[in-house]
């Protein structure tokens, strides 16, 4: 005899007690490696995030794991909430980071991995993208190539860095990183 499953009441989705339950698992999934005294940043200071997730939500692979989220927030429409004045570039080419970080005080390098860099998303489909997919990324569904960042995200650190920026590294990925 297979129980029966009791029917979902859809007015507790984005209840204030799911809310606050998913507000507390980000909180608390957060690991900070290291601090050098740029957190926390005082709402003060001008802003600038940049980097491939800097304004896109990135909630996981788009297999099993999948995630429907409409109301996802981006890392720079967070902040915005938070600061008054913060600018955006959503992507990975050092130069133009730099000049959209040219009047910050701090910047926030979102890096990391979605599901064209691993997962199973392209399990059923590698015939036909993995050609594409291995110029664009390196790889396709499954494990990753390697367990570093993608050089354009390092060089994009290292360039903001050499330019005596305060940075911040907030890495997105269902999987870790190595730095060596």
């Amino acid at each position: 005899m297979t129980p029966k499953i009791k029917p979902r009441d859809k007015n507790i989705v984005k209840s204030a007690k799911h809310i606050a339950l998913a507000k507390e698992a980000a909180l608390k999934g957060n690991v900070l490696l290291k601090n050098n005294g740029v957190l926390p940043v005082p709402t003060t200071e001008k802003i600038a995030v940049v980097g491939p997730f800097a304004d896109r939500v990135n909630t996981g692979d788009k297999g099993s794991s999948s995630i429907w989220c409409k109301d996802g927030v981006t890392p720079y429409c967070g902040l915005k909430k938070i600061y008054k004045d913060v600018a955006v570039y959503n992507g990975m080419d050092s130069a133009k980071a730099l000049e959209v970080a040219k009047n910050a005080n701090v910047v926030i390098v979102v890096a990391g991995t979605d599901c064209y860099h691993e997962g199973e998303l392209l399990q059923n489909n590698i015939e036909k993208l993995e050609k594409d997919l291995n110029k664009r990324f390196g790889g396709f569904g499954g494990d990753r190539m390697s367990l570093r960042l993608r050089e354009e995200e390092i060089d994009m650190i290292k360039s903001l860095k050499q330019a005596g920026k305060k940075v911040i590294v907030s890495l997105l990925s269902g999987s870790v990183f190595v730095t060596k």
